[in-house]
């Protein structure tokens, strides 16, 4: 059945009063300049999916798990469309295309050339222009999108500068949509940096747990950072931007090996979906959870990817059909449960074809070459350990 509309984000929930980020003291009691971004992933109408090419071209279409997530701002900002990456190795040409004019980007994600400098220019003089006429909230909106041209450019330390200075205005205007945009764009953005693998899906077996192993000090302060920031977003967001702000947190916390923290977050993301009754949302929670709780509870972490894999059909979302598959086959392997383990990787490997993702197409080819081996050697042993018993009875 097509998802139910959730409600609007045009009416934040506020608490008394606090202290935000940079220093400024503010009250939350006023009301919210403009109007919020549909998440539009999260309103996903599975009738409107008819195919796999349909859907990876699709504007709509489904984030993978373990990418932090972006608040879109609303129409009226005119907001430049963030850089995305796309597997360069994804052979859905068409796909791909689609994709590339919907977002107006390279097809690979490239930064965007310097000859975009211009933009940059006259959104800093509207800005200086909007202080000088006293419109504060407009002067954060391109503060906002300068921060979005910058990043988009490669040049993240001058996007962060941007994004924090549109942090500051919300705060000094009340403005709570800005506040939860600029929050969101500092805490993906510092995010990101901290660790790169963070914004595609998890495939190699040793990221089964979902955490990064060698995280430097620079990494491990960005990402703390990165937390406060997601924190603050998910204080005035309303349920989508809740489920947001917990699913970059949970991420986080993944990376910094705390499952324990992410499953609380994702668990939280979920409910969020579940308030909103997004199947979308829904579907991206359950591979969250399926991720973190792999290393200690593998029947729940199967429980969760199975029902994200059946969302996954209804949704008509071919790459979470076969990251889902991919998923179980791990959880499988290491339950040392090689035919199970073979099916499912043989299933992502079919997936993957159809959406023409090769690289996860050739990692559940290798590892159903890993799982018939081993199911052929433990037959070996099997049969040896027999034919020994039948010996030993003879003698």
């Amino acid at each position: 059945a097509p998802l139910q509309d959730f409600p609007h984000m045009s009416s934040p929930r506020r608490s008394p009063a606090r202290k935000g980020l940079g220093g400024i003291s503010r009250s939350l009691g006023g009301s919210s300049k403009g109007g919020w971004g549909h998440q539009s992933w999260l309103e996903v109408d599975p009738s409107a999916v008819p195919s796999p090419i349909a859907a990876a071209a699709s504007p709509a279409a489904m984030p993978r798990a373990m990418q932090p997530l972006r608040v879109e701002p609303p129409a009226e900002w005119n907001t430049p469309c963030h850089v995305q990456p796309l597997e360069s190795t994804n052979t859905n040409v068409a796909a791909r295309e689609a994709m590339s004019r919907l977002a107006r980007r390279p097809l690979v994600g490239a930064p965007t050339s310097p000859h975009k400098a211009e933009r940059v220019r006259d959104h800093g003089m509207l800005e200086a222009a909007c202080r000088r006429a006293g419109r504060a909230s407009n002067a954060g909106v391109h503060a906002y999108n300068r921060g979005v041209l910058y990043e988009n450019m490669g040049a993240h330390d001058d996007a962060l500068a941007c994004y924090r200075e549109c942090l500051r205005i919300a705060l000094e205007s009340n403005d709570a949509t800005s506040e939860a945009l600029a929050c969101n764009a500092i805490g993906v953005s510092l995010q990101t940096r901290a660790v790169a693998g963070l914004s595609a899906a998890s495939h190699d077996a040793g990221e089964l747990e979902g955490t990064a192993t060698q995280l430097t000090e620079e990494d491990e302060s960005l990402l703390r950072e990165a937390l406060s920031y997601h924190e603050q977003h998910a204080q005035v967001a309303d349920a989508p931007g809740r489920f947001i702000a917990h699913s970059n947190i949970g991420i986080a916390h993944q990376a910094l090996g705390d499952a324990a923290a992410a499953a609380e977050e994702h668990e939280a993301a979920l409910r969020c979906a579940v308030q909103m009754s997004s199947l979308a949302g829904e579907s991206l929670a359950c591979a969250h959870l399926g991720t973190v709780k792999a290393s200690d509870d593998a029947p729940t972490a199967k429980a969760c990817t199975e029902r994200r894999l059946l969302l996954s059909r209804t949704l008509g979302d071919a790459v979470g059909k076969a990251d889902a598959y991919l998923q179980l086959g791990l959880i499988a392997q290491e339950a040392r449960e090689w035919a199970e383990a073979r099916e499912a990787f043989e299933h992502a490997m079919r997936e993957a074809e159809l959406s023409g993702d090769q690289r996860v197409r050739e990692l559940a080819r290798c590892s159903v070459g890993i799982a018939e081996g081993s199911l052929r050697f433990e037959g070996m042993l099997a049969a040896a350990a027999e034919g020994a018993g039948r010996e030993g009875d003879v003698a």
